[in-house]
């Protein structure tokens, strides 16, 4: 009967630790013409804040039939403090629609106050 108990703890604060790390991060989307994904992360790399968490996600764009191609789409990470700043980087390395979105959740490999409980309660280590 405290399996399911335990489920419920960890998935509440699992809940909890990832809505508290999202709240000042946004999602930034925006187009970016290069000539590979490389030459992208290149550009992106000019940037202080175009990093994301662990990198920017570059992914091709693919074009209407009549249209060149050469279009990436990117996506990265900022804090608040920090979005004003990175819509005008990406601009000024040739972004544009630059899409904003609030993130919700953070989901870490491992919820860090979950292990702490367990230790702490159950001794586990």
């Amino acid at each position: 009967q405290s399996e399911p108990l335990g489920e419920l703890t960890r998935e509440l604060l699992e809940r909890i630790e990832a809505h508290l790390e999202a709240l000042d991060k946004y999602n930034l989307i925006a187009n970016i013409r290069g000539t590979s994904p490389g030459e992208v992360a290149r550009k992106l790399s000019r940037g202080t804040v175009l990093r994301g968490m662990d990198g920017p996600t570059i992914s091709t764009v693919i074009p209407p039939l009549s249209e060149e191609t050469g279009m990436y789409a990117i996506s990265l990470i900022v804090p608040k403090s920090k979005l004003y700043k990175a819509v005008d980087e990406l601009r000024y390395i040739g972004g544009s629609g630059v899409c904003v979105l609030p993130v919700t959740y953070v989901f870490e490999p491992e919820s860090a106050r979950w292990t702490r409980l367990r230790k702490e309660v159950f001794g586990e280590s």
